[in-house]
């Protein structure tokens, strides 16, 4: 049976490219439009879709104010429709928090040549968020440890679909005098993950900031792979001494993505080796799998989120059917797994 889709957008001619976009694929129906938040609330209760696309600057009632309000009364998955402006990543953060599924950058409205591409993301993108799990993200305590003595390590997260939220369930809980540094790569488009990295930072103990060139590898820190970046370590002489620093870098997509998991666990495995920790969030696709695989050949651990707390079960699936990783966790035990590593 088809998807059910309705599309809110106040311009006419994006309502319009988007129902045109999703409507020539055989497994979606789009069966109503609205021109506001509002409106889009009407039409929910009169026509029930299974997903919305959302764009979040509407008048009379903007995104934001309308996803609360189905989440309130009417949960179902949403794809929210943004642009590359500064005010809609920061919105758009936002908006995955309250329960979007996933966003998706506005097309420009004028033939291009990403045209098809843009096209294809849409589409694949609503019939993944249309078989989500929803999540709200709920504040949670941070869990306090002792680590005298511990070992220093390094994290590497990567996750895709219902990232965002997933890491709020994390991040915020672990307290800030881990032994480690934490690596993420999300999948997600320049000036998002910035804004990611802002909202994770102001709810944390842990500094959270989008990576730069030379960033130094230090306990305590976390570090997101800027959009369209892949995010390296490198080993190097400090006078007597060696230290740890991000490398970016704008090499060829792997997998389809840039930032991509894998590259950024291929850097840390050889690195670390058992000091190394892997960690595998919700998403599509199977980035992170090779990366698991070199991380346990090096010694080091991987844990993997579970599918009833996976929003898309698709990364940590791939991992578990390859058979590379150490402990399959829910994600609200997630922040007490790493710790328990963490003091190995």
């Amino acid at each position: 049976m088809a998807i059910k889709v309705l599309v809110v957008d106040d311009s006419a001619l994006m309502r319009k490219m988007l129902s045109d976009i999703l409507g020539s694929d055989p497994e979606i129906n789009v069966i109503g439009t609205a021109m506001d938040g509002q409106d889009a609330l009407k039409k929910i209760t009169l026509l029930n879709p299974d997903l919305v696309t959302l764009d979040i600057q509407m008048p009379v009632m903007d995104g934001l104010a309308a996803l609360k309000k189905i989440m309130e009364t009417s949960p179902r998955p949403v794809v929210m429709i943004s642009s590359q402006q500064a005010k809609d990543s920061k919105a758009t953060i936002e908006a995955l928090e309250l329960g979007a599924v996933d966003f998706i950058l506005k097309p420009s409205g004028q033939i291009s040549l990403d045209m098809d591409t843009i096209s294809q993301e849409l589409i694949t993108k609503v019939k993944v968020a249309a078989f989500a799990k929803l999540r709200k993200y709920e504040k949670k305590t941070v869990v306090h440890r002792s680590f005298t003595g511990a070992t220093k390590k390094l994290i590497a997260i990567g996750c895709s679909t219902g990232g965002p939220q997933t890491l709020e369930h994390i991040i915020p809980v672990l307290p800030g005098n881990i032994p480690a540094c934490i690596l993420i790569v999300q999948h997600m488009p320049p000036f998002f993950t910035k804004s990611m990295a802002e909202r994770l930072a102001s709810i944390s103990e842990l500094k959270v900031k989008e990576a730069q060139e030379n960033d130094e590898i230090k306990p305590g820190m976390v570090y997101i792979a800027p959009g369209d970046y892949h995010m390296e370590i490198k080993r190097v002489q400090s006078g007597m001494m060696f230290k740890d620093i991000i490398i970016l870098n704008q090499r060829e997509k792997e997998l389809g993505v840039r930032p991509n998991a894998n590259i950024m666990m291929r850097s840390v495995a050889p690195i670390y080796k058992h000091n190394a920790i892997g960690l595998v969030l919700t998403g599509m696709g199977n980035d992170g799998t090779e990366g698991a695989r070199i991380i346990k050949e090096y010694g080091g651990t991987v844990l993997v989120q579970d599918e009833q707390s996976s929003i898309i079960y698709g990364m940590p699936k791939s991992v578990v059917q390859a058979g590379v990783y150490d402990e399959i966790v829910e994600l609200s035990k997630m922040p007490v797994a790493l710790l328990q590593v963490l003091e190995l």
